[in-house]
Order: structure tokens, then C-alpha cells, then sequence
């Protein structure tokens, strides 16, 4: 992610919005861009704490989350129970609850299960929000993606 985003600042400008985190994520920067990164194991405590610190809604969070599958049972365990396709879920909700201009994802269908994709995908084109999305896997690309550059 990080050679990406270090190419695309050569090839297209300063990307003023993006910071570079140690874990080669992504973050967001006052509001103007957020990110989903790869990395999902870190993901620790209980849903709730993790909505808290968020500040998130917590229905509007928790419905994109049943959205993509995820069993209202599931809210009461803590991250690090949740299976990798899980806590990915979480993070895609989280990016998802917050208001953006760019948004960030580094290899979103990592862990994620069909249905899951499908859900993404519709909702990525239903809303149409302005992405900068690494992502190997064309067929998605090709479904939501208006421009691609290829690295």
C-alpha cells in the first residue's frame, strides 16, 4: 500500500489527505480520507468499546454489519473471538458509518465471504462514494470502479 500510494503521489500530485502509518495503512487525516487496512489481528476488546471509540452510530453500524452477514449474536463477543472475515466486516462498517471525501481501502474482499462481496459491491455502487481502493480481484474492480490504474 505504501509503494501505492508513494506511485500515485509521483504520477497524480500530493495526496495532502492520506498519512502513512507504520503498518503501511492508511489513515485518516481530520475527516478528509479514511482507511480499511489489511491487517485485521490487532483488533482487540468488545464491539461496544470499539463503537465507543469510533464514534460511530451504533445502529447505523450494527445494520451495515447484518447487511453483511453477521449474527446479532456475534455483537456480544469480543474482537479478538471474531474470525478474520469478521473483524474485516467491522472495519468496513466503520468506514462505511463515517462521513468522507476519499476513502481508503487496502484489499477490502481480503476474508470476506461471497455474500458478503455482493453486498459491498451494491452498496459501493448504490452510493458511489470517491474511493482509492488496491484491490486483486478484477471482477470487483470492473463492477465498481470508474477509473483504474494499473501499478
Amino acid at each position: 500500500m505504501r509503494e501505492f500510494l508513494e506511485l500515485l503521489a509521483q504520477v497524480g500530485g500530493q495526496l495532502p489527505f492520506v498519512e502513512l502509518a507504520d503498518d503501511d495503512a492508511a489513515e485518516t487525516a481530520e475527516d478528509l480520507a479514511h482507511a480499511v487496512r489489511q491487517r485485521v489481528d490487532d483488533l482487540r476488546g468488545s464491539l461496544r468499546d470499539f463503537i465507543r471509540d469510533a464514534q460511530v452510530d451504533e445502529t447505523l453500524f450494527k445494520a451495515i454489519l447484518r447487511n453483511m452477514d453477521c449474527p446479532r449474536e456475534l455483537f456480544d463477543h469480543d474482537l479478538q473471538e471474531m474470525s478474520q472475515g469478521q473483524r474485516k466486516k467491522i472495519l468496513l462498517a466503520r468506514s462505511l458509518c463515517e462521513p468522507a471525501h476519499v476513502f481508503v481501502w487496502d484489499e477490502p474482499l481480503n476474508y470476506i465471504d461471497v455474500f458478503s462481496r455482493v453486498q459491498l459491491e451494491t452498496l459501493i455502487r448504490q452510493y458511489q462514494p470517491t474511493m482509492l481502493l488496491v484491490e486483486h480481484d478484477r471482477v470487483f474492480v470492473e463492477r465498481v470502479a470508474t477509473g483504474v490504474v494499473e501499478v
